[in-house]
């Protein structure tokens, strides 16, 4: 291929410059952006890589320069200030990718593959050009970088998307982001909690309803009116009803919805947006949800990790947290002795991003002392009942322990938000889990099911019809 490469550092060029020669690359070196441009006007090329930061302006700037050719080349900006304002700086700008500093050779002949394979295959992936949407400024994963990238490709489509993830991961934050970054940013943008409607009274507030029906005296447009041109956003849907799945899916595959107790269709433009933290193979396995609408909402799917998979980020998350937390509070930021950051890092986090806020929030506010040591965490994350228990849980943690992470994340929530009738929700929570696993275990064979609980048949069938647990075969 025929590369330019800009670059104002010589001897990083150089190097650049000569691995990209031994893979039979024709490279080209400018050292300023001027000099870039007069290559740019004078030749054509196949890919261009440039630095950000040039001597004589923004590396990026050359985007704009190749914009205007019949076959655009694509861009590849290289950046020591890996920030999501430089990935919106440079990515939605029309950039095919970014690096940060310091990279790996490795990577960035990766990059350099993917354009080749994409120039011989003729593929039209014109959507890796998108905008790319930016979140927090301390994630510097490259797990949650190419979440930042996948929200940029799909941000300025219609196409319906699907983000997952535990709770407390930002999959809220990243549903923002699709709707900030796209063409109906300035349209509505209707949420709804789909976990604290109850489920006829949902069917109806999404769909509408006839005068008369359902007590529609006070009629008033449903959700999916007041999103007519704009964006809907169903949150927690992972549990939505099976007859509400029905009408979802017709939704996506005709564009039209009919209202309860109507027999007149109505078109709808509207871009919907789905959220879960259910793990939609499993509901799809167990008969809780329909596969098709899984298949139309999976086309632009997004998974937000959990904060154990991108560990890296955690310090640059503490550091942003604490910061802003010392101005909301005005009082002198919290530091970290190392072994509360290995700690940290090695913690399960089985409340992800969330967890992690509340206690930079508990410490900054209860914390005489400013530098934060590893009992000081564990006095906060751990109940007094597990101190002196191995409470660091990782990947290959036991039943046991995960289990213990579970309930304590429970108690975390319950606490917070005052719940009753804990006892209840949690057995109720497991109870079904174990129903539905079970059942998907045994292909739907009930009496295998049966033998493995410990229930009778009758038992076993009022518990799958309680937690709308359908088997297959």
């Amino acid at each position: 291929m025929q590369i330019l490469l800009i670059d104002d550092d010589p001897s990083a060029g150089a190097l650049v410059r000569h691995v990209l020669t031994k893979e039979g690359h024709k490279v080209t070196h400018a050292q300023t952006l001027a000099g870039g441009k007069v290559c740019i006007a004078a030749r054509r090329f196949d890919l261009i890589i440039t630095d950000l930061r040039l001597p004589d302006g923004d590396g990026s700037d050359v985007i704009q320069c190749v914009s205007g050719q019949a076959s655009r080349p694509p861009v590849i900006v290289v950046t020591a200030y890996g920030t999501t304002d430089t990935a919106i700086g440079s990515i939605q700008k029309g950039a095919f990718d970014y690096l940060t500093k310091p990279f790996e050779i490795g990577e960035i002949l990766g990059l350099v593959q993917k354009v080749e394979a994409m120039i011989a295959e003729k593929s039209a992936f014109k959507n890796v050009w998108l905008g790319l949407p930016g979140a927090s400024p301390a994630s510097v994963s490259k797990v949650i970088q190419e979440v930042y990238k996948m929200i940029g490709r799909i941000a300025e489509t219609d196409v319906s998307v699907l983000i997952t993830g535990e709770t407390g991961t930002g999959k809220d934050i990243a549903a923002q982001a699709v709707q900030k970054f796209s063409l109906r940013k300035n349209a509505p943008f209707v949420v709804v909690d789909c976990a604290t409607i109850p489920e006829e009274k949902l069917e109806v507030e999404l769909f509408g309803s006839e005068r008369g029906v359902v007590n529609a005296q006070n009629k008033k447009k449903s959700f999916f009116e007041q999103a007519d041109g704009g964006t809907l956003l169903l949150d927690e849907m992972g549990g939505i009803s099976l007859s509400i799945q029905v009408k979802l899916n017709r939704f996506l595959r005709e564009r039209t919805i009919v209202p309860l107790g109507s027999n007149v269709t109505r078109r709808f433009n509207v871009r919907v947006i789905a959220v879960t933290n259910k793990v939609l193979e499993h509901e799809v396995s167990v008969g809780r949800f329909r596969e098709d609408l899984y298949s139309r909402l999976k086309v632009a799917h997004i998974h937000m990790p959990a904060l154990r998979e991108r560990a890296e980020d955690i310090e640059p998350l503490w550091k942003a947290f604490v910061r802003d937390m010392a101005l909301e509070y005005r009082c002198e930021t919290l530091r970290l002795k190392q072994d509360a950051v290995d700690y940290l890092r090695g913690f399960a986090w089985p409340g992800n991003i969330r967890q992690l806020e509340t206690l930079i929030r508990k410490l900054t506010l209860s914390h005489p002392v400013r530098h934060v040591a590893k009992e000081d965490i564990i006095a906060v994350l751990v109940p007094a009942s597990k101190v002196g228990r191995s409470s660091t849980l990782s990947l290959g943690s036991s039943a046991d322990e995960l289990l213990a992470a579970y309930m304590q994340k429970r108690l975390e929530e319950a606490f917070e938000e005052n719940h009753t009738d804990l006892l209840r929700t949690v057995m109720t929570a497991v109870e079904e889990e174990l129903y539905a696993g079970v059942i998907a275990g045994m292909d739907g064979h009930q009496s295998r099911a049966s033998e493995m609980l410990g229930v009778s048949m009758k038992t076993l069938r009022d518990r799958l019809k309680k937690f709308r647990v359908h088997p297959k075969g």
